[in-house]
């Protein structure tokens, strides 16, 4: 498995059907087929720049196949993962994760008895906490393809 930067651009023809334009080799059924996991797009289309990038993570034969273009990138997880900590739209979108299910169970008994809730049963609620319950997920390759 490799992971692949794709470059996309805007259709400078306002009419076109389609509004993105992407590399020649970059087939949309082939790429869902052949993928792991989502397609991270980077969203600077949409903010009204001219091109943006899309990461995926790709079996070997269909990196191989797309790496034909210029707009079309294999890249090292290192460097994909300092791309995700550059994307705007995906960490403007916090994950948070439940660590602890039965600790949040027992919080949410507690807390339907009537019963006060302790500072730390309010930290295991605070996902940017170290306390176990809640937290935030890192958002790394190893987590968003691990899904």
């Amino acid at each position: 498995m490799q992971y692949v930067l794709v470059t996309i651009r805007r259709n400078p023809d306002p009419q076109a059907k389609n509004r993105m334009l992407y590399p020649a080799s970059y087939d949309a059924n082939e790429v869902e087929a052949g993928k792991v996991g989502p397609l991270i797009y980077e969203g600077r289309l949409a903010r009204g720049e001219l091109t943006s990038k899309v990461l995926l993570r790709a079996s070997d034969a269909l990196a191989a196949k797309l790496n034909v273009d210029d707009d079309v990138e294999i890249v090292t997880a290192a460097v994909a993962d300092a791309w995700l900590a550059q994307n705007v739209e995906l960490n403007a979108k916090p994950d948070e994760v439940v660590t602890d299910p039965d600790r949040l169970l027992a919080i949410i008994a507690k807390n339907a008895a009537g019963v006060a809730l302790s500072a730390e049963d309010l930290e295991a609620l605070d996902p940017d906490k170290a306390v176990k319950g809640v937290e935030r997920a890192k958002k790394t390759v190893a987590t968003i393809f691990a899904k």
